[in-house]
């Protein structure tokens, strides 16, 4: 790819963390030439609303109207660790038909060449480190993960055989833990860095602890989005291999996940109580990668110092770590809301931000709310909907969770989802009616209070008809009791009597008893007697009375 003129570099996952900073990369007057757009290069960005990749269809007409030249495939279905474990058939399904679509239409339109992005997830459970491009292959990815590690696994199966049957120029990279501008900072799914960063905002705006998972002794590589763009542009015009080529800082640049979370304390000036919660697992201890395949290409290779502008060799050190922290720090503070107002530029701050906030702190998912629920108008603030549900609580990617908090807080998630959709339904009858005040802002919580408080009453007023049934019951049965126990005295007294007659009016005076008993029901012992009968409809009567 060397000054070629009408060049389409058509790039999938366009509005993410790595498109977004691509999309600065190339354009930015502070970036090296060779990193920087060339002239004759058409960059194009896809985004969701450019259609739906899974779909063959709408996958082939993105191709048929940009007839790309070369592609960047960096859309997929991601997610933190516990949602990786919740929809394992989703991640494999999801990601292996848009890897389909994108790979083979790639042949199909004679795309010159491809790169798409792994993941060091894909890697074996069970294996030494560091780990290299060589080993992707030689054991089961970890089981939290493996219906989106095998599915990216494919990307390298389908790179090779598509070169191999075809000659096509397909290959990918395979990048450490990305950090920067424009990522997920939603609490729901977020990776460990702007997870924590989501986090301690709230710690700090709500005066409350800053609760981190595990012991945050795990090492961790870090590569800075920016830095990556930068790899990622060279791998297109210069990497000329099939085999996949990981990129990251060097194994020596290991920090653990502790120094990520003081950093990010300090970049937020927060001031308040930091909190380890131990009984939650680390998660795997480290998942060292090598990046002598990198340096053997580009042992000259700069990162950037982000404080001052000044470039140091490849070997990052933790003080550039810390900058780059602070840069994406202040950029999350400057920009929590910008990709909303961009959409809605009439939007007041503070409501803006409220609704990101229930959102989880995703643009995206806030955009789609909002224009969902109502058309928005300048001279109309869309309104919170009332007792919007509150984000849950943070949590980070590398941190498993037991049985029983996945089963209470998929209970939880439900519960919230089901009251959601009522309030949804609500909204929509009286979408031209702002919510009172007092209704603005509630949470899940006071839901639930109200919920339980609700239950409480219905229970208490079972039990008090139950137990006013059961002491009527006592009631009519000891009445009954009584007249059985005095029919069966008359007829004992009876049939003595009968004993001194003569022989000749036995029968008789027997059949007179017989008859007077089955007036009361004594010697049909299937049924009740009918007086008890009676008691019992005169219980259910007073019952009903009651209601």
């Amino acid at each position: 790819m060397l000054n070629e003129e009408n060049v389409v570099i058509l790039v999938t996952g366009g509005s993410g963390l790595i498109g977004k900073a691509l999309q600065r990369v190339i354009t930015s007057e502070d970036t090296e030439k060779k990193f920087s757009k060339r002239s004759g290069e058409n960059w194009i960005f896809l985004s969701s609303a450019d259609g739906d990749l899974r779909d063959q269809d709408q996958a082939s007409s993105i191709f048929k109207k940009h007839k790309p030249s070369y592609v960047i495939h960096l859309a997929a279905l991601v997610g933190g660790l516990y949602k990786n474990m919740k929809f394992k058939a989703d991640f494999y399904r999801d990601n292996m038909l848009m890897n389909e679509n994108i790979l083979h239409l790639s042949k199909v339109y004679n795309v010159k060449k491809v790169i798409s992005c792994l993941s060091t997830c894909i890697f074996p459970d069970k294996t030494t480190y560091p780990i290299d491009e060589k080993m992707i292959h030689d054991g089961p990815p970890h089981e939290s993960n493996y219906g989106y590690a095998y599915a990216k696994r494919m990307v390298d199966i389908i790179n090779k055989v598509y070169n191999e049957q075809y000659g096509c120029q397909f290959t990918s990279i395979i990048p450490t833990n990305i950090y920067g501008l424009h990522d997920n900072f939603s609490l729901e799914d977020s990776h460990v860095i702007p997870g924590l960063i989501h986090k301690c905002y709230l710690a700090q705006k709500n005066n409350t602890p800053f609760t981190i998972s595990g012991s945050g002794s795990p090492l961790r590589q870090f590569i800075y989005s920016k830095d990556l763009a930068e790899l990622l542009v060279w791998t297109l015009r210069e990497y000329k291999e099939i085999e996949p080529i990981i990129l990251s800082v060097g194994e020596e640049d290991e920090i653990t996940i502790k120094n990520v979370a003081e950093e990010i304390v300090k970049a937020m000036k927060y001031t308040g109580k930091v909190d380890w919660d131990t009984s939650k697992a680390d998660g795997q201890h480290k998942k060292t990668a090598s990046n002598l395949k990198l340096r053997s290409y580009l042992p000259d290779y700069k990162f950037t110092n982000f404080s001052t502008g000044t470039n140091l060799q490849i070997k990052i050190s933790f003080k550039i770590f810390v900058l780059g922290i602070k840069e994406t720090v202040e950029w999350f503070l400057a920009n929590f809301d910008k990709e909303v107002k961009a959409i809605f530029p009439d939007i007041e701050d503070d409501l803006c931000k409220r609704l990101l906030e229930m959102n989880g702190g995703n643009a995206e998912n806030t955009i789609n709310y909002l224009l969902e629920q109502q058309e928005f108008k300048a001279d109309q603030q869309p309104s919170i909907p009332p007792r919007a549900v509150a984000p849950p609580v943070a949590v980070e990617r590398e941190q498993p969770e037991t049985d029983e908090e996945m089963a209470r807080r998929l209970q939880d998630e439900d519960f919230a989802r089901q009251l959601q959709e009522e309030e949804n339904l609500s909204l929509q009858r009286t979408a031209n009616q702002a919510p009172s005040n007092e209704d603005n802002g509630l949470g899940i919580e006071e839901l639930k209070k109200d919920f339980i408080e609700g239950s409480k009453f219905v229970a208490e007023k079972s039990v008090e008809t139950g137990k006013f049934i059961a002491e009527k019951s006592v009631e009519y049965g000891s009445k009954a009791a009584v007249l059985a126990n005095n029919l069966f005295q008359r007829a004992k007294s009876e049939y003595e009597k009968t004993t001194q007659a003569k022989s000749s009016s036995v029968a008789g005076t027997r059949v007179d008893i017989r008859d007077q008993l089955s007036e009361h029901d004594l010697l049909n012992t299937d049924e009740e007697p009918l007086e008890y009968k009676k008691a019992s409809l005169n219980s259910t009567s007073l019952v009903n009375t009651e209601k």
